[in-house]
């Protein structure tokens, strides 16, 4: 909380100002255009609770290329079932937020290390629907 919250604070200092909470995720928008799709991204396990800031460079650079981010915080902990149901409720309820500007559009997963692990886990415990997932250095434990 201490991280999202100074996160929140800094974000005109640290993040670009484009970025907006809603709903427990960040989300960035394409400036250009309208969104050719959504990615659902969760980082890894020590920089995952402020990914807005800690994957801006990333993200926004997919933003640039028509992608709406949804990029969903998590604290850190080693219940990763407990982290999968709080990230893909975070997400559902954004999601849901942004109906009128994503319905239709095609969903694709993205996660780096514990993130990776936390879609895996999203894909086998929900019934979502992904066009797919891109895993980045994920371990299998």
């Amino acid at each position: 909380r201490l991280v999202t919250t100074s996160a929140r604070q800094s974000q005109d200092a640290w993040g670009s100002a484009d970025w907006t909470e809603v709903e427990g995720s960040w989300i960035l928008k394409p400036k250009s255009s309208k969104p050719n799709f959504v990615v659902h991204f969760v980082g890894g396990i020590f920089v995952g609770a402020a990914p807005q800031l800690t994957y801006r460079w990333f993200l926004e650079r997919l933003a640039e290329k028509g992608v709406l981010v949804i990029a969903t915080p998590y604290a850190s902990g080693f219940d990763h079932f407990f982290i999968a149901d709080e990230v893909q409720f975070k997400f559902d309820r954004c999601y849901r937020t942004l109906q009128e500007t994503v319905k239709e559009l095609p969903i694709f997963g993205v996660g780096h290390s514990l993130g990776s692990l936390v879609h895996l886990l999203i894909g086998s415990r929900y019934a979502v629907q992904r066009s797919g997932n891109v895993l980045m250095a994920f371990n299998n434990k």
